[in-house]
């Protein structure tokens, strides 16, 4: 991934969130000297872990722990609540973050009443919100009246402008109510690109990348999709390949499916190629990271939907309606497993000839190279594909 000429690489979630893309971000961090975090807020937890133990964080890149230089890049909704508590605990377990740890002053700041505003038409909407004020913050931004972190040079200034939005807030407040379920991010998630309304409200995918970090789009030089052997989301909106309840709970259980920021259990499936064949179309993928192999080591037999039916007709690309997409019976072509333990497995070389063979047939179905496969939650288990 990391080659001479390589010089910025973006990584995203090629499914619907939680596919483990900070633990991807941990390894490439190693060799980068900059990771940006370029947009969302701190909806989404990354769970890194180390010999020093586990490491969830929700908006400093998950590149810190490596000791490289991090910036929360101008796209971000920033909570200075959960950034101070973060820093806070990264302080306590050594992770040293002075002279390392950098904020854009044009990143947005996502405020108490944006948390209100956003349980608060949850209540009504079931989106599927984590109710942690993303969505209002980018309204805000977009509605050119947001606070960004560079207003904080004036404080008198920032009162005057956080008074008059909490006045505004207290008055829509009035008339809503209040709830809490979570949400996720991935490219199935973007507000333009997923599946529409049950998405987050920013730009996950890889176009995103460069607004919300300030860079230009040509000093991109690689897009790496992070992608589970397996299928999950979090909150509302359709899932085509979801499991059945016993298989599902199953799989949840070997792969620990509960979300890092709340804990509510993701819904699980089967591995979805006409979902990530779209995600490498929309983000020009230049390869994808296939995490979680090891939670499938256990199954005879692994269904990996190659299409979809709908009213009988053949559909190998993803429906932009949301209700076509609820609606599709997934094809499923049914592969041996490998039944054996890949904890062990440090080289693509050494996996199981069916593990191997399920690797190819992923690579083949979403028209991109496998660049990394994990085999297990810790940075050795990561095996990088030469």
């Amino acid at each position: 991934m990391f080659g001479p000429k390589t010089h910025c690489v973006v990584v995203v979630g090629a499914q619907w969130g939680d596919e483990g893309k900070g633990k991807i971000v941990d390894v490439l961090a190693e060799r980068a000297d900059l990771v940006v975090r370029y947009q969302g807020g701190a909806n989404a937890g990354h769970t890194v872990h180390t010999a020093a133990g586990e490491f969830v964080l929700h908006q400093i890149p998950s590149g810190i722990i490596q000791g490289a230089v991090c910036l929360v890049g101008n796209g971000v909704a920033l909570d200075p609540e959960t950034l101070f508590t973060e820093l806070d605990a990264l302080s306590e377990r050594g992770i040293r973050t002075e002279h390392k740890l950098y904020v854009s002053d044009r990143a947005h700041l996502t405020l108490p009443y944006h948390k209100l505003l956003d349980r608060a038409r949850e209540a009504r909407e079931k989106i599927g919100t984590t109710g942690r004020g993303i969505g209002p913050t980018y309204e805000d931004k977009y509605g050119r009246r947001g606070i960004r972190v560079g207003d904080l040079r004036n404080l008198s200034r920032a009162r005057e402008l956080v008074c008059v939005r909490v006045q505004a807030a207290n008055e829509f407040l009035a008339l809503l109510g209040s709830a809490v379920l979570e949400g996720a991010q991935g490219a199935l998630l973007d507000v333009d690109h997923g599946t529409y309304p049950y998405v987050t409200s920013s730009n996950t995918t890889a176009g995103g990348a460069a607004v919300g970090s300030g860079i230009g789009p040509t000093a991109v030089d690689a897009v790496l999709g992070v992608v589970k052997a397996y299928t999950t989301r979090v909150g509302n909106g359709p899932l085509p390949t979801e499991a059945e309840p016993a298989v599902a709970d199953r799989i949840r259980e070997l792969g620990d499916e509960f979300g890092a920021t709340t804990g509510r259990p993701r819904r699980c499936g089967w591995f979805d190629a006409v979902v990530v064949r779209y995600a490498v179309r929309v983000n020009g993928l230049t390869g994808l990271a296939v995490t979680k192999l090891d939670v499938l080591d256990s199954f005879s037999e692994i269904p990996v939907c190659v299409g979809y039916r709908f009213e009988g007709e053949s559909l190998d690309s993803m429906p932009a309606d949301v209700e076509r997409l609820a609606g599709v019976e997934p094809v499923y072509e049914s592969l041996p497993g490998w039944e054996k333990s890949l904890s062990h497995v440090r080289r693509l070389a050494d996996l199981p000839p069916a593990a191997r063979a399920y690797l190819d047939r992923l690579q083949d179905l979403a028209h991109a190279p496998i660049q990394y496969v994990s085999v297990g939650t810790h940075r050795e288990q990561i095996i990088e594909v030469t």
